[in-house]
Formats: structure tokens, sequence, C-alpha cells
């Protein structure tokens, strides 16, 4: 399996070679990573917040589910969770 740290993050799995050297290569775009790490989790039972933000980060080579819990705003006021600079994949 690779993951692919492009902007938004992808991940290639590679099966191993058959008796005639042939190698099958699957990629995933990063919706269908979302929906599979949150359909794991549903499975395990690990609870997510229904209104949480919900994003793909690769970490040190890693995969990760990112959720944030958003701060309720006023009209016209700036996000509190912004962080300046920060790039999100977001379901």
């Amino acid at each position: 399996m690779r993951i692919d740290t492009k902007e938004p993050p992808s991940v290639i799995v590679t099966s191993a070679a058959d008796k005639d050297d042939l190698a099958a290569a699957l990629p995933f775009s990063t919706e269908q990573l979302l929906t599979a790490l949150l359909l794991f989790c549903h499975k395990k039972r690990i609870p997510l917040p229904v209104r949480g933000s919900k994003e793909i980060a690769v970490v040190s080579g890693r995969l990760m589910l990112i959720v944030t819990l958003l701060a309720r705003q006023r009209a016209g006021s700036q996000d509190a969770n912004a962080v300046p600079g920060q790039k999100k994949w977001r379901a």
C-alpha cells in the first residue's frame, strides 16, 4: 500500500504479482478513504460526533482521520477554529 501525500491525499493498493508476474494497482480517492474510515468507526462502535468536521491528513506517512468540533459562531464573527495556512480535505 502506498499513501500519496499530494493534495488531497490518496492511497494506491497494489496486489502481489501472480504466477504470470501480473500485479494490480487500485487507487482510492480522498472521498473513498474518508467513507471507509467512517464506516470502520461505525462498525467498531467508535463514537464520532455527527456535527464534527471530518477530514483526512497524512502525518509521518500514515493516514489519519481528524474530527474537529466546531465552536458555535455568531453572525459576522470569524471561524473560531481556523488555523492560518492549514490545508483540510473535508467530507
